[in-house]
């Protein structure tokens, strides 16, 4: 079985879900997503304490709007739901493996995105800017080249959000 790609998938469909619990006896959500067609990767999403709400959040994110953990149980309850997810890479016990990282509502994205008109919103903040004291700035000692491209026609950008 190969890697996962890591990246951000945007249309992403839940197929399957249930319980399980670790090897260390935490109770956790498991969710397969359909990242492309022939194309899988199993979350796993803790419910102990100290991660609970997190979790909640995510479930909340997958789609679920129901208020009984419970009704997640058989499987069938997310089948077909659609959301976003990034998928990262890392290594556990001298392994490389792919895991999920974000989960969003479909539709939305954690990736920075310019919008020029917020720029013109936070002038208002200026002043603060202005009055606060100005650290010494700490730069590289290379300067890499200024990509150029023209600005009505950005370059194409990888599934991460930067330019080939």
């Amino acid at each position: 079985m190969s890697l996962h790609p890591e990246g951000s998938f945007q249309e992403t469909r839940i197929v399957d879900h249930g319980y399980s619990i670790t090897k260390s006896g935490t109770h956790q959500l498991w969710v397969r997503f359909e990242t492309a067609p022939e194309q899988t990767i199993v979350g796993y999403f803790f419910l102990s304490e100290r991660a609970v709400e997190n979790t909640i959040k995510k479930i909340r994110d997958m789609g679920y709007d129901g208020d009984d953990l419970e009704q997640l149980a058989d499987g069938t309850r997310l089948a077909g739901c659609m959301c976003g997810i990034t998928v990262e890479h890392d290594s556990y016990n001298g392994h490389k493996q792919a895991k999920v990282g974000f989960v969003n509502r479909y539709g939305e994205s954690r990736e920075a995105k310019r919008d020029e008109s917020v720029a013109i919103k936070v002038k208002m903040f200026n002043a603060l800017l202005k009055a606060a004291p100005k650290g010494k700035p700490v730069r590289s000692t290379t300067v890499a080249a200024a990509p150029t491209y023209d600005e009505a026609n950005p370059p194409p950008l990888n599934d991460q959000g930067y330019p080939f």
